[in-house]
């Protein structure tokens, strides 16, 4: 999957250059957006994100580009996680003459998961997990929402809500609670488990583009 998403994101950046170069009317489009994602009503609930877009404008109303930055989700109370997105962008704007328009945006790839720490858990001296290691995986991000024209002409700001999955993938050893061991009769104080996070979140998002 790795691989394929890496060929994918290669095409359509060697695509886009093409256009460019041989049609000369392609315009380069960029949107920064910081944003609050949410599972709950709490604010220890709350997970951020910052993700710039790069592209191309197709025509008046597409637009077409890729997008990263990084994430930090709360997948519950005891992990967060470090993402590194990498999406291929779609937007659409109803109205791009207006100096307010309705616009909605697809972005769909991969999140990477290298950030996270691998180091053992440890609570009152003892070792509780060990031997953590990551997984990232698919997400994909739809949303609505309206820009704003400010300043010269193509400058805007832009206010979203939609929803965004993130999948991540945790092994890890786990020591054994006391009681456990000793019916099974374990020599072996830990055991291994595997753990896949499917992340649904609520999403707003603030941004700024050209």
């Amino acid at each position: 999957m790795k691989k394929f998403i890496v060929i994918l994101v290669l095409c359509f950046v060697g695509n886009s250059f093409s256009l460019h170069a041989q049609m000369g009317k392609r315009t380069y489009v960029n949107q920064t957006e910081i944003g609050l994602m949410n599972y709950g009503f709490i604010p220890i609930q709350n997970s951020y994100s910052f993700l710039t877009m790069h592209g191309l404008k197709l025509t008046e109303s597409w637009e077409l580009g890729l997008s990263s930055g990084v994430e930090k989700y709360t997948a519950d109370e005891y992990e967060k996680f470090w993402v590194l997105p990498f999406n291929v962008a779609g937007r659409f704007i109803l109205n791009p003459h207006k100096r307010t328009t309705f616009y909605s945006g697809l972005d769909a790839g991969y999140g990477f998961a290298g950030l996270n720490s691998t180091a053992d858990k440890v609570w009152n001296n003892t070792v509780t997990e060990k031997d953590r290691s990551f997984k990232g995986g698919l997400r994909f991000h739809p949303h609505v929402g309206w820009r704003w024209k400010v300043g010269a002409e193509r400058t805007f700001i832009s206010l979203s809500i939609g929803y965004q999955f993130q999948q991540i993938k945790l092994e890890r050893s786990k020591l054994r609670p006391v009681f456990d061991g000793f019916l099974n009769n374990n020599l072996d104080n830990y055991y291994h488990e595997r753990v896949t996070y499917n992340m649904g979140r609520a999403v707003v998002k603030v941004g700024m583009g050209f």
